[in-house]
């Protein structure tokens, strides 16, 4: 746990790297659980909700407000293949979190912004010049890694419908047939309208009010519901108690599912 921040000094940005690992405070202990910075609950709360593997890297980077960059997060991990992989989350999705975890307040009135507060940087401890190195290499490429981080809501909201949908939405069909194949399409799948008679066409995806187009492969589960789009009321009624689906369509307007045969006719 680390946070890169990038301050302005006489002019130049100077990069500076902190730890945000919970220290017990010299000559005190504690019975129970471990102590935790605000900021190791937000990272672990961000890695628990996008079930994304333990035991991997988790940075925040913050920006002095001169340099006109957003802030974002970023975690490093391996894949169940061994593949390093590297989740961005951006400045908007960091506050929400906040949000939910009722410390929003907390992350105010104790000077968690690292990159407004020079005397909580010294005092939390300066690592190593190897990560100093890397800090400064961040700041060249953080425009890219911002952009990249821009979509990282929609990116964490797929990653949760696909798993929503495995556990709550796909059991019922796979009953019927265990041989079936499910996706989605559209601008929930790919980010932007790909309607050319929408006005919106081209646009990226507005995530006040979007839909998604669920489909499942099957010749049993088609010939019982036929190619018609059918609404999933159980399924609809768990994605509008799930954070960040609010601005989903109501009904089968937001969401609905078309079956296809398996085989062409």
């Amino acid at each position: 746990m680390r946070t890169f921040s990038y301050v302005v000094s006489n002019g130049e940005t100077v990069a500076k790297v902190v730890s945000n690992d919970y220290k017990q405070p010299e000559g005190t202990f504690r019975i129970g659980f471990k102590g935790q910075t605000t900021k190791e609950i937000i990272a672990k709360a961000f890695v628990a909700s996008n079930k994304l593997p333990a035991g991997g890297t988790f940075s925040f980077f913050e920006f002095d407000p001169e340099l006109g960059k957003a802030d974002y997060a970023r975690y490093e991990y391996k894949d169940v293949g061994g593949k390093q992989q590297a989740r961005y989350f951006d400045a908007e999705y960091i506050d929400w979190m906040y949000g939910q975890l009722d410390i929003a307040q907390e992350k105010l009135s104790k000077g968690l912004k690292v990159a407004g507060a020079a005397a909580n940087l010294a005092g939390a401890g300066i690592l190593l010049k190897a990560e100093i190195k890397i800090a400064s290499s961040e700041l060249g490429a953080a425009s890219k890694s911002v952009a990249v981080g821009s979509g990282s809501k929609l990116s964490n909201l797929q990653s949760t419908f696909e798993n929503l949908a495995k556990e709550k939405l796909l059991p019922e069909y796979l009953k019927e047939d265990t041989g079936l194949k499910a996706g989605y399409t559209g601008s929930f799948k790919t980010g932007k309208v790909g309607n050319s008679k929408k006005s919106t066409y081209g646009q990226d995806i507005n995530l006040e009010s979007f839909d998604i187009d669920f489909w499942i492969e099957s010749d049993v589960l088609y010939k019982k519901y036929g190619p018609n789009l059918k609404a999933n009321p159980e399924f609809r009624k768990v994605l509008s108690e799930t954070p960040g689906f609010e601005g989903l369509k109501p009904n089968k307007a937001g969401f609905s599912i078309k079956f296809k045969p398996s085989t062409k006719e």
